[in-house]
């Protein structure tokens, strides 16, 4: 538990307003309060706001087919959000991985459909890697309800970064905090940066964010 800490504190004691680590907070809390209002005038800024979360969060690499992309292409994914605006999924519900898996393949499909020319030319190990991080960094953005399987939170837990989420993946994270459940339970939990300081709506980070600042960190220090 006390390495768990440790990354914690890391993770936290770097963000600050204007760190790209905030850009989760950022993203977050808009999704959280226009919920079930992201589209029609407020279309335009739910695209931006997830595009630059993604941006920050590493998903404009070179090498990553968003780049190919606008923001525009993002609609698809805003319209399913704002759709589907219950973001209470909890690791602590009995239903948690099946209703992680089905909002994974919901987005996964819509990731598909958005990128259908490039992967049906590009079977690549890379382009399948990117997808699984891709689509469970929009989910940890949004929903915040499940960790982003980037290549060092994979490192950490032992997890393949190719392939589709699984069930297998997702037992891993619940195995993970029920063994230190107590940890958690009691942990301060911090509340998110506000984009616009004067704006007191900030949501206080979940479980599962903090189990993905853990398994992000811990996979960072490993590379160094």
């Amino acid at each position: 538990m006390e390495e768990i800490e440790k990354y914690l504190n890391m993770y936290e004691n770097q963000i600050e307003l204007n760190h790209r680590y905030a850009s989760f907070d950022f993203c977050y809390n808009y999704f959280s309060s226009y919920k079930g209002n992201l589209v029609g005038e407020n279309l335009q800024t739910s695209c931006m706001q997830l595009w630059s979360y993604l941006a920050s969060w590493g998903m404009l690499r070179g090498s990553s087919q968003l780049l190919q992309c606008s923001p525009a292409s993002l609609k698809p994914i805003i319209q399913y959000i704002n759709d589907n605006p219950d973001y209470e999924i909890d690791l602590t519900d009995s239903e948690y991985s099946q209703k992680v898996l089905d909002l994974y393949t919901a987005i996964d499909s819509i990731i598909e459909d958005i990128f259908i020319e490039r992967l049906k030319n590009d079977k690549s190990q890379d382009v399948q890697k990117e997808r699984k991080t891709l689509v469970t960094k929009i989910i940890l953005g949004v929903y915040a309800c499940c960790p982003a399987f980037d290549v060092n939170f994979c490192k950490t837990f032992h997890i393949s970064t190719t392939g589709p989420l699984t069930d297998k993946d997702i037992k891993a994270i619940v195995d993970f905090y029920d063994k230190h459940q107590s940890f958690f339970i009691n942990y301060k939990k911090r509340q998110t940066l506000c984009f616009d300081e004067s704006n007191n709506f900030s949501c206080p980070y979940s479980i599962a964010k903090l189990i993905d600042m853990y398994g992000f960190m811990a996979g960072l220090k490993k590379d160094k």
